[in-house]
């Protein structure tokens, strides 16, 4: 798929702007007239738009409270009852390991697109182009831009392939009990944002998920398709029928197939940094005075840094793709967050896909300089950041019931499907089985807790544990990386004022 843009623009070339420069952004060309680089007159104050003022909802605002209630104690107990036991898989068969604890994950994320769309009612939408499978040992990067707090807990209703990616979060998160201990042993990427210290942690556990392989190495174990097959005869049709559903072969393939379609190195990042509020939308039109870039309403300005490391980390040949993910909300803006809990959800997100090959980017400098590499990768995003803006601002100007994206698709979630007639979604049995399975588990959770010492001191024990890997060893996710070995990526030095 071509590049949306006209040509590939540097922070130079924006100094310089004098005429109107075309941009399309998906299917929408818009036209930027760009004056002494700067796209609007006025510094905006408030981002935009400005979310209508809906009533409160009692009813949904109670259903958002136990959702959230739901995700944090299933989250909990998942860490320790689940993740826990597999602790010392990570010594003993270090790609094992991975592969039990990304099934652990895809389990609990199943779980959570089954509350929001179900129980929450959002409705997500998936537009423009579809997650495409790739090598094993290949690598692919998804660019969200950071409207609300939210986007994230949204972003999983797109189903598997987001489901699959390692987010790259504040530091900060990854101290939450129960959240923070599962995104460990998910080797979710956590930095300071500045690339001078990140990036060794950057390149440890980019370097472990792409050394743990196709992570699902455990269909290939002997014993494996024994076990599976003798679990098939005892399966309803129905259940069968519904594994079969997600695998081009035979339901004995399906683990391997589904972990083969998403690469253990596919990462989610937000290059603004932090969402977008009053407060960080004057930072960054700030910033674009200073450096003489267009003001932005819809978007903040991007932080190249950190995205020009990851991409000169992994390199030409094993970065396979890059997506351009939109968000936006057609009918209510869930700012500020905590107005969730007053039933103020939204009635449904669209996200916009556009893939972009990582041929695209441009690589070849014709001196060959490192410098001249990491410049034209900053410009090429904050082209595509200029591009995003327009595309928010087109998309905005459309009355409510007309904000829609152009070519939606069927997407690939795995708990709902969707009945092209009616345009309603219907829960699969695989969706319907793991959400049963996780309220049942926490029902016997939290009873064995309460009548057995032996499940309480367990529970006791590997939170001592957690914490202790998280002080002492800089994360379960290094520490599991220390297991397994194998050769280290290692990218270019930075600076200590550069900021990832």
């Amino acid at each position: 798929m071509s590049l949306p843009l006209t040509g590939i623009i540097g922070l130079k070339d924006m100094q310089n702007f004098n005429d109107a420069t075309d941009l399309t952004a998906g299917d929408v060309t818009v036209e930027l007239s760009v004056r002494k680089g700067i796209l609007e007159t006025e510094v905006p104050c408030e981002p935009l738009p400005v979310s209508p003022n809906i009533p409160f909802s009692t009813s949904r605002g109670l259903r958002f409270g136990v959702i959230t209630f739901l995700l944090l104690l299933s989250a909990y107990f998942g860490s320790i009852f689940f993740q826990g036991p597999l602790l010392p898989l990570a010594f003993l068969a270090p790609k094992l390991f991975r592969w039990c604890i990304d099934w652990t994950m895809a389990s609990w994320l199943l779980f959570s697109e089954f509350l929001i769309v179900k129980v929450a009612g959002v409705r997500v939408r998936h537009f423009g182009d579809d997650f495409l499978p790739h090598s094993p040992d290949g690598a692919s990067l998804l660019l969200l831009n950071h409207r609300t707090q939210l986007d994230w807990l949204f972003a999983w209703g797109l189903g598997a392939p987001v489901q699959r990616m390692k987010i790259i979060l504040k530091e900060s998160l990854a101290k939450f009990p129960g959240v923070g201990w599962a995104m460990q042993c998910a080797s979710f990427i956590f930095i300071r944002r500045q690339i001078a210290t990140d990036q060794s942690r950057i390149d440890t556990l980019i370097s472990y998920l792409l050394n743990s392989g196709a992570g699902c190495e455990a269909a290939n174990k002997p014993g494996f398709g024994t076990i599976m097959s003798a679990a098939l005869q005892f399966m309803v049709a129905a259940v069968e029928i519904e594994i079969l559903k997600f695998d081009d072969f035979t339901a004995l393939d399906f683990p391997n197939e589904y972990s083969l379609h998403f690469a253990p190195a596919s990462l989610l990042i937000f290059p603004e940094g932090t969402n977008l509020c009053s407060t960080s939308l004057a930072r960054s039109n700030q910033f674009a005075r200073k450096a003489n870039l267009p003001y932005v309403a819809y978007t903040l300005h991007p932080r190249c840094t950190g995205f020009v490391y990851l991409v000169t980390l992994l390199g030409r040949h094993r970065l396979s793709a890059i997506y351009d993910v939109t968000v936006a909300y057609p009918d209510h803006i869930p700012f500020p967050e905590i107005d969730v809990f007053a039933g103020k959800v939204p009635q449904e997100v669209h996200y916009h896909v556009r893939r972009i090959s990582a041929s695209e980017l441009p690589w070849d400098c014709p001196d060959g300089a490192s410098g001249d590499l990491d410049e034209r990768l900053a410009g090429w995003l904050r082209a595509q950041w200029m591009a995003k803006e327009a595309f928010l601002k087109e998309y905005y100007a459309r009355p409510v019931e007309e904000r829609r994206f152009k070519h939606e698709v069927q997407g690939q979630s795995q708990a709902f499907q969707r009945d092209t007639i009616t345009d309603q979604l219907h829960p699969t049995l695989l969706g319907l089985a793991n959400a049963i399975f996780w309220f049942i588990s926490l029902i016997v959770f939290t009873y064995y807790l309460y009548i057995s010492w032996i499940v309480f001191s367990f529970a006791v024990l590997v939170q001592i544990t957690f914490v202790y890997l998280s002080i002492f060893s800089g994360g379960i996710n290094f520490w599991a990386s220390k297991q397994l070995g194998g050769p280290l990526l290692t990218g270019p030095v930075r600076s200590l004022s550069e900021r990832s």
